[in-house]
């Protein structure tokens, strides 16, 4: 590059040395060595010098442009933003009066961007998503981007981008002379309110540009088909959200090429099919969960864009349930409880929990909602419970939408009585209110909690214990699996809550081994673990786990218990009857049963061994 004379040397035609500050010249002269004269551009004057001759004259500063970096276009680049450089100002600084980026230079004239008919740029100079020329642009690929940073926000270094031009027919965008930001604001004098230009009429924040699903046939055949298979044969029993057909009949269609949330709900659902255990003819489960992370990466994916959330569906809440079950089941308890949150708060949005949002609705959207509806609020009292969170979904949702609609949906056969099962276990948590959630998230005076009373918790141990009676032993519309599935999703939940009342009642200092109500005693939480034993022997390996890790985590909750009743409680003498030698004779069979699950490759096993290892050293 060209090295510049100062101002001086310029003036008296002489070489400046431009070897220091002030030059040679210029220190023997004794004279003030500046740069405050713009070189002149040879050839015809173009637009961008007279803009910033007129943007010199309007400010009466005398700025020196250290640099300025103009880019170089071609057919396929977006131009990198311009790098204005700090000014430097001979007089009293005035206050910034915003001055505009396209006041400056004409990004019209130097943007040819041929064949972009899209409208849609790539900033890959910006901290943005990777470069790609515009041609490769995938459509809705801006609206994924956040917005850039230092669009006039101060007069020191900032970032420029300049404004895209665009392939259609008419007059350059210009920019309004009304702040968008601040209708108020004053773009032609002083102002304190920084100006952010208005983004071009094609980048709408309420038309976002959809996702390119063009690579969803790719894996159609070879990836979704056969995972949707494996969770209708395996999940559907205790999540019958909807039915074979209603997936088969909307991929026939090809509506997972057209629409986004139908094709990420499909993406989560298959990752989270990937992670569910795994038979001795697949493959492992390292290379499954590597397989499910990248699904429900593209599943996010689609879904990127500030503006969702704003027309909020079914499709969407189910994805984000899917990503949820697939996150626990991996072990990434805050990112599940984020997904959680997200499909929680887009079914408040949608009113899943009003039963006058059911109005008007045909048979089959409403029954559809309501099995949402039931899913989600079950999923949130026991993860509340498991992770000390709170509730969104209050009362007894089981029995307020019991008659709104969970009809069966048409053309399956096995549907109803899965659906009977669902609403059962909905029913199970409906003494699980926001009140108890409550006293186990410790937001009550334990001591003195007027919610829980000894009253409250017997009449909880008697509900939950009167509920098994409505269990049935077996369904005709519905095969042996699936049967056993379902069954033993209903009565290990079931277990699991009494044994969280009965914990509870211990920590609000209710539970004694002299309680006149057996409900309160030790040898209570004893014969739940028993009769929770007894149902894991009654079941397959297979239908324990077909509601994932989920009955892992519960008979461990289960068999810690056992562990402080083990610890904490004296020897009553009664022989066979003593909580104490019971104990010491179911854990090591919940152990066994933790050990199936998956192999022991999960972290609940542990740190039962762990415990159980401890009291046998103790004891001999």
């Amino acid at each position: 590059m060209t090295k510049r004379a100062c101002d001086a040397c310029h003036q008296r035609r002489i070489k400046c040395s431009n070897e220091s500050y002030p030059c040679v010249s210029c220190l023997k002269a004794d004279l003030e060595c500046t740069y405050n004269k713009l070189p002149k551009k040879k050839g015809p004057a173009g637009k961008v010098l007279t803009r910033l001759r007129e943007s010199k004259g309007r400010q009466s500063v005398s700025p020196v442009i250290d640099s300025v970096s103009l880019p170089s276009v071609t057919s396929s680049d977006v131009s990198p933003p311009v790098v204005v450089q700090s000014l430097r100002v001979e007089e009293e600084p005035r206050p910034w009066t915003g001055v505009d980026a396209a006041s400056l230079f004409d990004f019209g004239s130097l943007l040819e961007l041929d064949g972009l008919e899209s409208g849609i740029p790539s900033f890959g100079g910006m901290g943005w998503p990777d470069p790609m020329s515009a041609a490769e642009a995938a459509p809705g690929e801006f609206s994924r981007a956040p917005p850039p940073r230092g669009w006039g926000m101060s007069p020191g270094p900032a970032i420029v981008p300049p404004a895209p031009h665009f392939a259609s027919p008419g007059p350059a965008h210009s920019v309004p002379e009304v702040n968008p930001i601040h209708p108020g604001a004053n773009l032609n004098g002083p102002s304190n309110l920084p100006y952010l230009p208005a983004p071009p009429p094609s980048f709408s924040r309420t038309t976002p540009v959809p996702p390119n699903l063009s690579w969803m046939p790719i894996i159609a055949n070879s990836v979704l088909r056969p995972q949707i298979d494996i969770f209708f044969d395996r999940v559907q029993p205790v999540l019958p959200i909807f039915t074979r057909s209603y997936i088969l009949d909307r991929l026939a269609k090809s509506e997972h090429l057209t629409n986004p949330d139908f094709a990420s709900m499909l993406l989560a659902l298959c990752g989270f099919t990937l992670i569910q255990p795994v038979q001795a003819d697949e493959a492992a489960i390292k290379e499954r969960t590597q397989q499910a992370m990248s699904l429900m990466d593209e599943a996010t994916r689609l879904r990127s864009s500030c503006q969702f959330g704003q027309g909020p569906n079914l499709d969407s809440v189910i994805c984000s349930f899917f990503l949820f079950a697939s996150l626990f089941g991996l072990g990434s308890h805050n990112a599940a409880f984020f997904r959680l949150r997200e499909a929680i708060t887009l079914g408040e949005t949608l009113e899943l929990h009003r039963p006058l949002s059911y109005a008007g609705l045909e048979s089959e959207e409403r029954a559809m909602r309501v099995r949402v509806f039931w899913v989600l609020s079950v999923t949130e009292r026991a993860y509340a419970v498991q992770r000390n969170h709170s509730i969104t979904f209050k009362g007894r949702p089981g029995s307020s939408m019991a008659l709104v609609g969970a009809s069966p949906l048409k053309g399956e056969h096995q549907d109803s009585a899965a659906v009977m099962g669902l609403q059962r276990l909905t029913m199970l948590f409906d003494f699980i209110d926001e009140d108890i959630v409550a006293c186990w998230n410790g937001h009550c005076l334990q001591n003195a909690c007027p919610t829980l009373t000894v009253q409250r918790v017997v009449e909880l141990h008697r509900g939950l214990a009167a509920s098994m009676s409505e269990i049935p032993v077996e369904s005709p519309r519905m095969d042996g699996r699936s049967v056993d599935v379902q069954q033993a999703d209903l009565l290990v939940t079931q277990q699991w809550l009494r044994n969280r009342v009965w914990q509870l009642s211990v920590a609000h200092g209710l539970a004694s081994a002299l309680s006149p109500h057996v409900e309160l005693r030790p040898s209570y939480a004893i014969s739940i673990a028993q009769t929770l034993l007894s149902i894991c022997h009654k079941f397959s390996q297979s239908a324990l786990e077909g509601n994932g890790i989920g009955h892992a985590e519960k008979i461990h909750d289960v068999a810690l218990t056992v562990i402080m009743i083990i610890n904490v409680s004296p020897s009553t003498g009664d022989g066979r009857d003593d909580p104490l030698i019971q104990g010491r004779t179911i854990l090591p069979q919940l152990i066994s049963v933790l050990a199936a699950f998956r192999g022991g490759q999960h972290p609940f096993l542990q740190p039962v061994v762990d415990s159980w290892n401890r009291i046998f050293e103790h004891s001999t």
